[in-house]
């Protein structure tokens, strides 16, 4: 028995934007994601938690310790708050990784999707980003070259395979730039028949093989039969 894989008589078009295009508008969102915080702080090369110096704590004046305890929890509430409306604040403008921006559209936080170009190389995989993309109502998702070798250098990160933008003052520049020079993920239409064919004719079929060989073989067993009876 073959392997399943992913049957559907839809055809896409990612309208992917030339080289030039693609490098233009990425600069555009690493200047943007950049200048609103997202890069992430790299660790200083000879840090270790394990080599925390630890301070010992004297005896003779209690009301010092207990004061210099009481200020050292308030610097980290502090701390604490900042890194909470940092983080409110980045998740109003967006969210930067695959996983997070598929979870953004599917509940609707997030209105612009930029995709690596490179992770639609698969078909299965260009077929069912398309799917899910054009059945998440009010999102445009477009394809980018150069999506991820850009912005995982600039924003110090692994990789970046998706970025989403929500719909506010903040993005709205960005968000502006990519509906005016970039046309998002459709459906195209055949040229044979101009009838649509509906989502929901993606199916997971199971290849059967290679028919000739199996009309072969049918064909010399019935001339061993045809012989044996003569």
């Amino acid at each position: 028995m073959g392997k399943p894989y992913l049957k559907c008589g839809l055809n896409f078009d990612w309208h992917i934007p030339s080289n030039n295009t693609s490098k233009r508008i990425v600069d555009e969102l690493s200047s943007f994601l950049q200048s609103n915080d997202f890069v992430r702080k790299q660790r200083p090369s000879t840090w270790n938690p394990k080599n925390r110096s630890t301070k010992v704590d004297s005896v003779d004046t209690p009301e010092v310790e207990t004061a210099t305890d009481a200020t050292s929890v308030g610097v980290q509430v502090d701390r604490m708050e900042e890194g909470r409306s940092e983080t409110s604040d980045k998740i109003r403008i967006g969210t930067i990784g695959l996983r997070s921006v598929l979870r953004a559209m599917q509940r609707g936080t997030v209105s612009t999707v930029f995709l690596d170009a490179a992770s639609l190389a698969p078909s299965a995989v260009s077929t069912a980003l398309a799917l899910y993309a054009i059945n998440c109502n009010g999102v445009r998702v477009y394809a980018l070259e150069g999506l991820d070798a850009t912005l995982s250098k600039s924003l110090n990160l692994r990789t970046v395979g998706a970025v989403g933008l929500c719909e506010n003052e903040k993005t709205s520049p960005i968000c502006s730039i990519a509906l005016s020079e970039l046309l998002p993920v459709e459906r195209a239409r055949s040229r044979k028949s101009r009838a649509m064919v509906p989502v929901t004719a993606a199916q997971l079929s199971v290849s059967c093989g290679k028919q000739e060989q199996k009309g072969r073989k049918m064909k010399n067993n019935r001339g061993v039969l045809d012989d044996s009876l003569r």
